[in-house]
């Protein structure tokens, strides 16, 4: 019984991710035929999945049938964080729901599937379906603009999205920052793999790295290399900001870590940098010259980096406000009251930053447990050499200062924290470690 219940989850998380990236279009596409309530529903299909796995982990816990690591504490308790502030502090308890699944609903995930071991599986295919979807976002650019809008009668995808004359790829996400931060951590797996697999591992590294005494499989390299540089300039044709900042602060990350793991990957570290630095520098001179933008206009987006600017300030300004409303500061204003949920309702804070959001919606106790949860992670992933997940985290992380990438994502937010989740749950099972 135990058996098929763990290959059920099995293929239920396998469906997850390959779904997670075309969510966006598939609400799009059933709103031309159903009710908004039903085609909400269908294209979320997986979340009443998630709450059962959520009861049912419960209930082990309850039995002391799992046991808890500290990544797990500092999940519970945001989680209820969340259900307090959605009681008592949200103006409505469906707003405050709402609020929940922008904010947290990921974090169900997490804590719902720590105790199944299949990783390895789930990284594969996550790379399977960002690799089709960065090839898409590089494809699309040749087609007529507006032609999901015109096979859906919505407004989505390829042509809807600029910064003054030049259109952003989407691919098949909600919108151009959401395919960046997306892919953020397919490309640094990618990356990881290469810099694992060419490099001969010796003696003092052998036993962290794993044994890898000859070349890998070519195939299988060849794939991850021709992988990277499709991966790059997909995020590079989105023009989010947030996510090239975000892959040029990891892509330095992730050569200072090379270093620390021993001086024989500072080889192929050169190499993955000077490929993808090179792709980053003709791609840059090419939008700024052959298309005859600006700097200004890539940098700026246009009127965009106003908004930004002033939506920051507000959001800073009214937590600096909060110091004479102590509960207000520690707890926030309530989950739905900052970030994406507040579109909806026309008041509150759009933050423009998942940590302003946070500290706005949680108060100052939501955005410190927040920080330690992925302090933790980072540190378990470190530990584990993990390093492709813990460079992707880093990434997304750097992101979300810009953006509520978190927040309106959830086929970023979703994916990640479960490749994280069962990468722990694996490394747990083959160490005996609970404490992560």
């Amino acid at each position: 019984m135990k058996k098929v219940k763990d290959n059920l989850i099995s293929i239920f998380l396998i469906a997850l991710i390959l779904f997670l990236p075309f969510q966006a279009l598939t609400g799009a596409f059933l709103d031309k035929y159903l009710s908004s309530g039903a085609a909400f529903w269908i294209a979320h299909w997986y979340e009443p999945v998630i709450i059962i796995l959520f009861a049912i982990s419960i209930i082990q816990i309850i039995l002391k049938q799992r046991k808890l690591g500290t990544a797990d504490w500092i999940a519970f308790a945001l989680i209820a964080l969340g259900i307090a502030s959605i009681l008592f502090l949200s103006p409505t308890i469906s707003r405050g729901m709402e609020g929940f699944r922008f904010t947290l609903f990921a974090l169900l995930a997490f804590v719902s599937i720590r105790h199944y071991h299949i990783s390895n599986i789930l990284i594969t295919y996550y790379l399977i379906i960002a690799g089709l979807v960065a090839i898409w976002a590089v494809v699309e650019r040749a087609l007529p603009f507006e032609y999901w809008t015109n096979i859906l009668g919505d407004t989505f995808g390829w042509g809807n999205f600029s910064i003054v004359k030049y259109y952003q790829s989407s691919s098949v996400l909600a919108g151009p920052n959401q395919l960046a931060s997306y892919l953020i951590p397919a490309l640094f797996i990618v990356i990881d793999k290469i810099s694992k697999s060419v490099i001969p591992v010796k003696t003092g590294i052998q036993k962290l790295m794993g044994s890898l005494d000859s070349l890998p499989n070519g195939r299988s390299l060849g794939m991850a290399a021709l992988a990277a540089p499709i991966i790059a300039c997909a995020i590079a044709v989105t023009f989010s900001r947030s996510a090239w900042v975000a892959v040029a602060a990891t892509l330095i990350i992730s050569f200072v870590i090379m270093i620390i793991r021993g001086k024989e990957h500072k080889n192929i570290v050169k190499y993955v940098l000077g490929g993808l630095s090179a792709i980053i520098i003709v791609g840059s001179a090419y939008l700024l010259f052959a298309t005859q933008i600006s700097k200004s206009d890539v940098i700026t987006h246009g009127q965009s980096q106003s908004q930004h600017i002033y939506a920051i300030k507000d959001s800073i300004a009214e937590i600096i406000d909060r110091k004479s409303q102590p509960v207000k500061l520690i707890f926030g204003s309530g989950l739905g009251t900052a970030g994406p949920a507040v579109i909806k309702y026309g008041d509150g804070f759009v933050s423009e930053s998942w940590y302003l959001q946070l500290a706005l919606e949680l108060g100052i106790l939501g955005l410190g447990l927040w920080i330690a949860l992925i302090v933790t992670l980072i540190v378990r992933m470190w530990r584990e050499h993990q390093e492709g997940l813990m460079l992707g985290l880093i990434g997304v992380s750097i992101a979300a200062i810009f953006l509520h990438t978190w927040a309106d994502n959830p086929a970023l937010a979703t994916t990640l924290f479960l490749l994280i989740g069962v990468g722990g749950t694996e490394v747990q099972a083959r160490q005996g470690d609970n404490n992560f």
